[in-house]
């Protein structure tokens, strides 16, 4: 289990920190934007869906790890970015609720079949 928490960690950290960082340091800057709005649309959230089917398995050790990818995530913002922008509290907001819809739906699926 420690295991798995730190791969995690590690995972969410690349996804919402490296990635970004690399995007902004290496892509110019009508590119970085569209790289980043790819990045915020789609592989944010699709990582984030991920997520919570993994944290689905065991949801009673693992249910705040999308709570700590989302911090990690707005972290990731704060560094990269240098914004103090509400807006992305928000993105954080719904990424998080993206995870436990897809626990919900996980477990739903599950018990179904």
């Amino acid at each position: 289990m420690k295991k798995t928490v730190i791969n995690v960690i590690l995972i969410s950290t690349i996804v919402m920190i490296l990635i970004p960082f690399l995007i902004v340091r290496t892509i110019k800057s009508h590119a970085g934007m569209f790289v980043s709005i790819i990045l915020f649309y789609s592989i944010n959230p699709i990582y984030f869906s991920i997520l919570g089917v993994f944290c689905s398995e065991n949801f009673k050790k693992m249910w705040w790890m999308p709570l700590v990818s989302s911090l990690i995530f707005v972290m990731g913002i704060k560094m990269v970015f240098d914004s103090n922008d509400k807006v992305f509290l928000f993105y954080a907001f719904v990424y998080m609720a993206i995870s436990f819809i897809s626990i919900l739906l996980t477990k739903v699926f599950r018990k179904s079949t």
